[in-house]
């Protein structure tokens, strides 16, 4: 029986693993539909221009900054790590090595050359985009230590990755890259040495599961609905199809919040996304 066991897991290992490793065809995400009078996100973003070859990897430096402004874009790539037998989700960010990302730019390069670009670097043909998002907290000392690599004119440094084990990801039916980046309210350990702080005082919204688990958003966007922005947070829970038990709140922080996994959690925690591709991470009321 055990042998039995062993070799059907063996075989569904397979057919996972060439899942996540073959080039799948994407839907291409359009840029953020622009309300009347605006572009989106970004009020500066330059029109696109011609894509570059990405040189080879270098490195950087690995300092800390408070600067929260300006907007990050991001591209996902998936790899399956056979020394773990996970799938890994690798997040790659513009934060910190661009000044800010250039929206119109990002999209408009194609995915044949977003994917043929992070290949040189991951080997994946499964890369898809993450966005374009605006960050809310009040300081942000995440470090960027890891190489950046460029796609047409945008420097890319890894920020954080998501491993799902081979049992967990058909318990969860994650076993294709598409039920992990559409599932929505869905909370996935996510590894990255981030360091974010709301000061008392500070607007927060945040998601409420069931079981009393709090969520605080950090990023948003408007690339689903262009009517989101900054000011336009504390409404948002109209618009969001809260998953039976959920809740949005809008609240005024009374204490300092941080979040700052460590070694000790192998810097690990919770993250999830809305339908309308925003992020929150989970953290201690």
């Amino acid at each position: 029986m055990l042998k039995l066991k062993l070799l059907v897991a063996y075989i569904l290992m397979q057919s996972s693993v060439f899942a996540w490793s073959q080039p799948t065809k994407q839907a291409q995400t359009s840029p953020p539909a622009a309300a009347s009078g605006q572009s989106g996100l970004a009020s500066n973003a330059s029109g696109a221009q011609s894509e570059l070859n990405a040189p080879p990897m270098l490195e950087m430096d690995g300092g800390t900054s408070s600067n929260v402004t300006g907007l990050a874009c991001t591209v996902f790539i998936s790899n399956f790590d056979w020394l773990s037998l996970s799938f890994v989700l690798s997040t790659y960010s513009t934060y910190k090595v661009e000044p800010s990302c250039k929206e119109d730019y990002y999209y408009g390069l194609t995915m044949a050359s977003i994917t043929a670009q992070s290949r040189v670097v991951s080997g994946s043909t499964k890369t898809f985009r993450g966005g374009v998002h605006a960050y809310t907290m009040d300081v942000n000392l995440s470090p960027v230590s890891n190489p950046f690599f460029l796609i047409g004119n945008l420097r890319f440094s890894k920020v954080g990755e998501v491993k799902i084990g081979l049992i967990s990801a058909f318990k969860k039916k994650t076993y294709d890259i598409a039920n992990v980046v559409n599932v929505t309210y869905s909370p996935s350990k996510l590894e990255s040495k981030i360091h974010y702080i709301w000061n008392i005082g500070t607007l927060i919204h945040r998601l409420v599961a069931p079981n009393g688990d709090t969520y605080i958003m950090y990023a948003y966007t408007n690339e689903v609905s262009a009517e989101i922005k900054r000011e336009t947070l504390i409404d948002l829970g109209g618009q969001l199809r809260l998953p039976e038990g959920w809740r949005y709140e809008n609240t005024l922080l009374h204490k300092t919040i941080t979040v700052r996994p460590t070694a000790l959690n192998d810097y690990g925690v919770d993250v999830l996304f809305d339908e309308l591709n925003n992020f929150y991470i989970k953290y201690q009321k």
